[in-house]
């Protein structure tokens, strides 16, 4: 009766995990950020479930506890993998006993267990019943540890207790493994897709949606230098389009995005906003290295896209502040008188104005 009572808590623990899991995935949180709070929640389940155990012997305790950190490696990573163990074994050193050791051995084994499931290179492209019921057999891999160890009334103890604990690991990793696999995959299709809408299908440099998104989280952040931004446009690219057609102008706008990408740092963010223009975001750097970005863009589209002996060149405008925020419409305006400077000087050159409006 009470091999039974505790496979019914873990199920309804994993029941309650399952909407965590799917609310936490959902959240547009960094990747590293989502699988560390799905650890904790991992592990907290691991800890609950180690409040209703059956105490084999003195000290010695048998729960579900394994198959919420065993899927925590399966279904998040090893991150969280990684913070389901510290939050499980931190409880089970607290809780103490003979039968520490033992408990600390079977939850990394199955913690690394279930980050083999859980490695791209490991992982079956579908999670199919079947392979549930494989990993659920591998996670209960960890009772042969208790048969190993145990001995006498503990061990007599310990026997009838494993047949409930294999139908949890399988059962629990048939329903909720493929229920878990569902809500990681539905969450990864809708960043995909929001991340889509975000990127211009051409150069698959960011759109204007994107820039808008992106400029507040990198123009806003606490810097110790000044911050630039880079509006890019490529010279009379309509009679390239009129001369060559549009397939050819199509390939032009890809060689330029990827000049241009290749010219900035990590951080920096390019955007395509118009039919042949550019914005490059530039955080946390000098006017002189953002002057020299420039000229670094301008003389790598002139090598990258000129084709087929047709030159391409770009004018470049920038805006620069040091102090405060500014807006994106402002920093673009700004971009854009320095623009239209260039252009009027002839084309093929960077205008970075010396002093900017407030």
């Amino acid at each position: 009766m009470q091999s039974a009572l505790l496979v019914v808590q873990g199920l309804g623990l994993l029941a309650l995990l399952t909407i965590a899991f799917s609310v936490v995935h959902g959240m547009s949180w960094r990747r590293e950020v989502r699988h560390a709070v799905l650890g904790v929640c991992f592990g907290v389940g691991a800890v609950m479930a180690m409040m209703q155990p059956i105490t084999v012997a003195s000290g010695v305790i048998v729960d579900t506890r394994n198959l919420f950190i065993g899927f925590a490696g399966a279904f998040i990573g090893p991150i969280g993998a990684v913070f389901a163990l510290i939050v499980g074994a931190t409880a089970r050193i607290v809780i103490g006993g003979s039968g520490l050791a033992l408990g600390l051995t079977s939850m990394v084994m199955v913690s690394v267990i279930g980050t083999l499931w859980g490695l791209n290179r490991l992982r079956p492209p579908v999670m199919t019943p079947l392979l549930c019921v494989f990993m659920g057999l591998s996670f209960s891999l960890t009772l042969l540890l208790g048969l190993a160890v145990l001995r006498g009334p503990a061990l007599q103890n310990y026997l009838p207790i494993i047949p409930f604990i294999l139908l949890f690991n399988i059962g629990g990793s048939v329903i909720f493994g493929l229920l878990f696999e569902r809500e990681r995959r539905s969450a990864r299709r809708e960043r995909q897709l929001q991340k889509d809408a975000q990127l211009d299908p051409l150069t698959a440099a960011y759109n204007r949606r994107g820039l808008d998104k992106l400029y507040s989280d990198v123009m806003y952040m606490d810097e110790h230098f000044g911050r630039g931004l880079l509006l890019i446009d490529l010279d009379h690219f309509k009679k390239v389009n009129d001369t060559c057609g549009h397939a050819f102008g199509d390939e032009v706008l890809r060689a330029a995005t990827k000049a241009i990408q290749s010219s900035v740092r990590a951080g920096d963010v390019v955007a395509r906003i118009g039919g042949e223009e550019f914005v490059v975001l530039l955080p946390d750097l000098t006017k002189d290295a953002a002057r020299r970005i420039g000229e670094r863009i301008r003389t790598a589209i002139n090598t990258a896209a000129g084709v087929e002996g047709i030159t391409i060149t770009a004018s470049v405008g920038a805006s620069f502040w040091e102090h405060g925020g500014r807006s994106l419409e402002a920093a673009l305006k700004a971009a854009d008188g320095s623009m239209y400077e260039a252009k009027r000087q002839g084309r093929d050159r960077m205008v970075f104005p010396d002093t900017e409006p407030r």
